[in-house]
């Protein structure tokens, strides 16, 4: 299996093509002993100490930016897309439309406070569901419906409203 140093550990840190960390030295007491030792890899993250500082360096990037590929979170195979991405084209297209844009989600919210609820209204007002009385909840009722009004009418962001 081909094993590549990391920049800036002084040969101290290599990588191999399998995601496996390996620290080429053993600090004990004080004496530098050169000894490989496997480190422990936590939620694809170890860490080392590059430039005499200590960091937490990402396997999957460490894996991109040495050999060139990563392994797919879904079904641990081989890709070579972009150094952000965490999936392969396969399990891309499995998932479908996810993640949703920005706007589809911000229309499916806008959805979901149509209707003014007790407890959508409790949530504004800060205050619970069952302290909130009625003269209260029409009063804000009729408060949020207007300043949803003039927002759209004036095309001014309802928060910017007092």
């Amino acid at each position: 299996m081909e094993t590549k140093f990391i920049e800036g550990t002084n040969q101290q840190y290599s990588i191999r093509e399998d995601g496996v960390i390996i620290k080429h030295y053993n600090n004990t007491r004080g004496i530098k002993s050169y000894k490989d030792k496997i480190l422990c890899i936590h939620n694809g993250l170890s860490t080392i100490y590059i430039l005499k500082k200590k960091t937490t360096v990402s396997i999957s990037y460490l894996l991109f930016d040495y050999f060139g590929f990563k392994y797919c979170n879904k079904c641990n195979c081989k890709f070579t897309r972009e150094r952000n991405d965490f999936t392969c084209k396969n399990c891309l297209i499995d998932i479908g439309n996810y993640p949703k844009s920005k706007l589809q989600i911000k229309v499916r919210n806008l959805k979901r406070t149509e209707k003014i609820t007790k407890s959508y209204i409790s949530s504004l007002v800060k205050i619970k569901v069952a302290e909130l009385d009625d003269k209260i909840y029409s009063h804000h009722k009729s408060l949020l419906k207007f300043k949803r009004k003039v927002s759209e009418e004036h095309k001014v962001s309802i928060k910017k409203l007092i």
